[in-house]
């Protein structure tokens, strides 16, 4: 079997550097203290976060936090059951609600990498989208790690190959290639991308047409950003989800809550899902804390409240990179990738932050090539104008000494 993994590798190349940095506080720490984007770590440095993605900072809402009360004194902490032996009225209510804000068929599961691990195999035997014909999975190179760790346990029913990121002619070579085959294609992207950027949207609705050619779209941190009642990136773009798309969805980040879920365009798709999906059948459901918190947010959708606040983050964002002097992005994201010469800049760098008062994440090999590191901010509506401003200037000016040692 092809090997798609090389764990020791991996772990050979990080593991000095995943220690110093976590000794640093700059990884693997401890959180004490937090009031809106103030946090006090274990080693009781007091920083503006930077790190956490709720970009609307819906996880502190009062009136959420209060429905989440309500919800625990009415049902309890959890109720511990396979959900193919019962399901909550509230799960129910719950999905119904996303359903219909979402425009398709939704699932709720614990984290959005549950519920990859119910329905990625399912495509890959072939019972989702109801083909015979031998599937190929199509990575885009950026997709998701929660997506192409799977790829070892698709290689059972079905072919996994990577393509550069957007590679869109590369796409299309393998399409052909596969058809001539008489294959089926399942092309597996992010809707937003973790990293910063996005999936070619127009190109994609160009190949909807397509026999035998189907989508499998992580739009969690499109998810609350995007659309009139906050349906994400990807189903900004239609009125219904296509009959040969699969989207995900996160109820943590813009949503304010915890968990995700899978948009699914067919009664036959979320059947097999529910009776099949292992991560569903063998899983409890959601806690019942965060439903109740769901529903309010779900209610801040319907509204348009979130719309007001989509406004407000482009705003922060815009204001972040204006102080950068960075071009307007193509696509808008609240995920800022500031690129570093090497990983002893980054390290040096964030303690300075840190000093200052800042706290950022710190990304290195493997989710950057071995020579590269990034820093990767994450901009909230609760974010000042004053604390962007004043990380802006220290980013600015650090980057500024970089260039002039050469």
């Amino acid at each position: 079997m092809k090997k798609f993994r090389n764990t020791k590798k991996v772990i050979e190349h990080t593991f000095d550097s995943i220690i110093e940095f976590s000794r640093l506080h700059l990884m693997h720490t401890v959180l004490k203290e937090r009031t809106s984007t103030h946090l006090i770590l274990e080693n009781g440095k007091k920083v503006v976060d930077f790190i956490n993605c709720s970009y609307f900072g819906l996880d502190t809402d009062p009136e959420m936090i209060e429905s989440a009360k309500q919800a625990l004194d009415k049902w309890g902490i959890h109720f511990t059951c396979a959900r193919t032996r019962l399901s909550i009225e509230l799960n129910q209510k719950l999905e119904a609600e996303l359903s219909t804000l979402f425009k398709g068929r939704a699932i709720v599961f614990p984290s959005v990498s549950s519920a990859h691990a119910s329905v990625l195999p399912l495509i890959a035997a072939g019972v989702i989208f109801e083909t015979e014909k031998p599937i190929t999975f199509i990575f885009d190179k950026k997709a998701h790690s929660s997506m192409q760790f799977l790829m070892p346990i698709l290689a059972q029913d079905a072919t996994c190959i990577t393509i550069g990121h957007n590679a869109m002619n590369e796409l299309y070579d393998a399409i052909k290639a596969i058809k001539a085959e008489n294959g089926a294609i399942v092309y597996v992207a992010d809707g937003l991308y973790s990293m910063g950027g996005s999936v070619p949207m127009q190109e994609v609705i160009k190949l909807l047409d397509e026999p035998d050619l189907y989508f499998y779209l992580d739009d969690a941190h499109g998810t609350s950003l995007f659309g009139e009642m906050g349906e994400g990136y990807v189903m900004s773009h239609f009125n219904k989800i296509p009959k040969n798309m699969i989207v995900n969805f996160s109820l943590a980040k813009g949503f304010g809550c915890n968990g995700g879920g899978v948009l699914l365009p067919t009664e036959h798709a979320e059947k097999m899902v529910r009776f099949y999906g292992q991560t569903y059948a063998f899983s409890a459901p959601l806690d019942f804390s965060v439903m109740g918190a769901a529903l309010v947010s779900c209610q801040y959708h319907r509204s348009g409240k979130t719309r007001e606040y989509q406004h407000i983050l482009r705003k922060k964002v815009q204001l972040f990179r204006s102080l950068l002097n960075l071009p307007d992005l193509p696509l808008f994201s609240p995920i800022q990738i500031i690129d570093l010469p090497d990983m002893p800049t980054c390290k040096e760098f964030a303690l300075e932050l840190v000093e200052k008062g800042f706290l950022v994440s710190t990304v290195f090999f493997p989710v950057v090539p071995k020579d590269k590191a990034q820093f990767r901010i994450s901009i909230t509506i609760k974010h000042t104008d004053d604390e962007l401003r004043e990380l802006a200037l220290l980013i600015k000016s650090r980057l500024q000494r970089n260039l002039e040692k050469f």
